[in-house]
């Protein structure tokens, strides 16, 4: 047999071993790396150009005036911040009102270093994402079995590092113009700038750019003045919720790397500690009453593997402002392009 004689040659039967060793040592990665290319060919072959939602006399009107929006972040990304130009938000993808992608974080019981998932020539990463629901729930099942907080959440957007063509997704039309543009501006950041094994500086400094980012759209969009405004107080709540958490993540780390009792004990602590913190924010002087009513309220789980995450988007802002009055005198596209020109994207 031709696999035979193939097989006895000592260089080809080198390589086959290796080859074999080698699916067989990542043969989850492999299997989890098809599984979430096919979700996202999927959503690339279901997209459509955005032409033909346009053009379209049934669809809203409102929704198109979203779409001409998108492209008008789009370009001013492109045009003013010196983001690569790719043909992300182009087409778009009808959800249909459904969530089509998860992720799930976990942290260990007493510290919030968040867990690094490992996949080959990507790095690591502080989260897991799948496009169906009862493998997100398996992976979080495994991770509380070994003793993890977990914490499962929708995503409304992603970005692919420019290796597609990222489509609009039709649930975030529904956004208000501020988040809107805030959200493609963060997934533009991501096709511009990757640092591999640090999805904590990515994501902070996709939060950032994309924050001031939109700041500086509406100030240069027709009628961005009172667009602005309206940002601006919405972020104000935002921004306090922001400082409080950053306040009790430092409390809760200082709990953790202090205390040295029993672990019957500090679980107890933690659990009364945790209920302070969401107690908490009760006492912060949100404009709108109904701000984080699911914090408030014990609906939305608080545990490690949330304040881990919520370090993964936002722990270093304070810093990136920092850096962008003191060494870039508030020039958004010179600090962008230094860390373009460092850390391209893959």
């Amino acid at each position: 047999m031709i696999f035979l004689e193939v097989f006895n040659r000592p260089i080809l039967r080198s390589i086959f071993i290796g080859l074999y060793f080698f699916v067989g040592w990542f043969s989850a990665d492999i299997t989890y790396g098809l599984r979430q290319l096919s979700g996202q060919i999927h959503v690339l072959a279901n997209a459509e150009p955005i032409e033909l939602f346009l053009e379209k006399p049934d669809f809203p009107e409102e929704l198109k005036q979203k779409i001409r929006f998108v492209q008008d972040v789009r370009k001013f990304a492109v045009a003013e911040l010196d983001m690569t130009d790719t043909d992300n938000y182009t087409t778009l993808y009808d959800q249909k009102d459904e969530a089509i992608l998860w992720v799930v974080t976990a942290a260990p019981e007493f510290s919030l270093e968040a867990y690094q998932w490992s996949f080959p020539f990507a790095g690591s990463f502080p989260y897991k994402g799948f496009f169906k629901k009862e493998l997100v729930k398996a992976e979080a099942n495994k991770m509380k079995r070994l003793g993890y907080d977990v914490e499962i959440d929708d995503v409304s957007a992603w970005s692919t590092l420019g290796w597609f063509s990222d489509p609009i997704l039709s649930n975030n039309l529904k956004r208000g113009n501020g988040s809107l543009a805030n959200l493609i501006i963060h997934e533009l950041t991501h096709a511009t700038i990757y640092v591999k094994d640090s999805a904590e500086m990515n994501e902070n400094l996709a939060s950032f750019i994309g924050h001031r980012g939109a700041i500086e759209f509406r100030s240069a969009y027709p009628g961005g003045d009172s667009m602005l405004l309206y940002y601006k107080n919405n972020r104000s709540d935002v921004q306090l919720y922001k400082a409080y958490m950053n306040g009790s993540i430092e409390k809760l780390s200082n709990f953790y790397e202090n205390n040295h009792e029993t672990i019957e004990i500090k679980r107890t602590q933690k659990s009364e500690l945790i209920q302070e913190i969401r107690n908490g924010l009760n006492s912060v002087n949100f404009s709108n009453p109904k701000a984080f009513k699911s914090m408030k309220d014990g609906s939305y789980p608080l545990n490690n593997a949330y304040f881990s995450g919520f370090n993964t988007y936002n722990k270093q802002q304070s810093n990136f402002e920092e850096r962008l009055e003191k060494e870039y005198n508030n020039d958004l596209k010179a600090f962008l392009n230094y860390f373009k020109q460092k850390y391209p994207t893959l």
